[in-house]
């Protein structure tokens, strides 16, 4: 019988910007032994750890199995659900619409999108709550929408704005899914060709995609208590969007960690400023982090 487990990636973001302070050096060892106790205590069955400091990546360790019934060992090349890194990255290319002039970011999405929000079928929720034309792309993107994270953790499994959209925190996935409808069907894109060509293929991340490959079941880290949710994921249609929740990032760890350093840091479109300094933190302290959901 297998032991219920996620499958983690750790990314320790000790330098992504230039520190004041001298940092020591790593000890491996140290680490390694530290994680291995930790996956013990936790029954974690398989971990990744990427180490970034001063701006480089200094260690990338993969621990225990991808697969446990099989016996198959997590390697550093291992492919892994991408989870909330999703967001990241998907707010790394909204902001290059932003700088680029095709996106205002402090339009209501009434504005933005062909038709009312209610009027879709994912958001016919709202209807008769006008707080909906509130929503803009920046209170989408700094979690400020009212809706809570995911609408089925809602008694009824229905959507619904909690606090005037703008007013203050409350992280939200839902607005997550307005922000890839507003690219789909306000500017007419294809999300994940657009993050291929924008983000992955620029920085030679070949192995990390926001729709399924039958090229990645060879080596992909499958998680326990959420096949059928990453299965989901597995079957959804190449070649339209659906949910950014289907389409999740799958990545190899030091790519991930590559990025990180590389992009987001050095090369951010200027409209980053926007973004909340609770925002940003939750950029940037990726550890741990659980590969759940986006």
């Amino acid at each position: 019988m297998n032991t219920t487990c996620l499958v983690l990636a750790w990314l320790i973001l000790s330098g992504c910007a230039a520190s004041r302070h001298q940092t020591p050096a790593l000890d491996a060892r140290r680490l390694d032994a530290d994680v291995q106790r930790l996956m013990a205590r936790e029954k974690v069955q398989g971990l990744a750890v990427a180490v970034i400091d001063g701006g480089k990546v200094v260690h990338v360790a993969a621990y225990g199995h991808r697969n446990v019934a099989r016996g198959l060992p997590l390697t550093r090349d291992t492919l892994m659900y991408g989870a909330s890194l999703t967001k990241a990255a998907f707010a790394y290319l909204l902001l290059q619409l932003v700088d680029e002039g095709r996106l205002d970011l402090d339009a209501s999405v009434a504005a933005v999108l062909p038709r009312p929000l209610p009027e879709y079928a994912d958001y016919a929720d709202l209807a008769g709550d006008d707080r909906w034309r509130a929503l803009t792309p920046r209170v989408l993107l700094t979690h400020a929408s009212g809706f809570a994270n995911v609408r089925w953790l809602e008694p009824d499994k229905r959507l619904r704005i909690h606090f005037q959209p703008g007013s203050r925190y409350a992280y939200s996935g839902e607005g997550f899914y307005i922000l890839q409808l507003i690219l789909e069907q306000g500017l007419r894109l294809d999300v994940g060709k657009e993050m291929q060509a924008r983000v992955f293929d620029r920085v030679g991340m070949a192995n990390t995609s926001m729709i399924w490959r039958p090229d990645f079941a060879a080596n992909l880290a499958d998680g326990y208590g959420l096949v059928a949710m990453f299965g989901a994921a597995r079957e959804a249609d190449e070649g339209t969007a659906a949910h950014l929740f289907q389409l999740l990032l799958l990545a190899e760890l030091p790519l991930v960690a590559y990025f990180a350093v590389n992009w987001l840091p050095k090369d951010p479109p200027a409209a980053l400023a926007i973004l909340t300094a609770q925002a940003i933190a939750g950029l940037a302290a990726l550890a741990p982090v659980a590969y759940v959901n986006l």
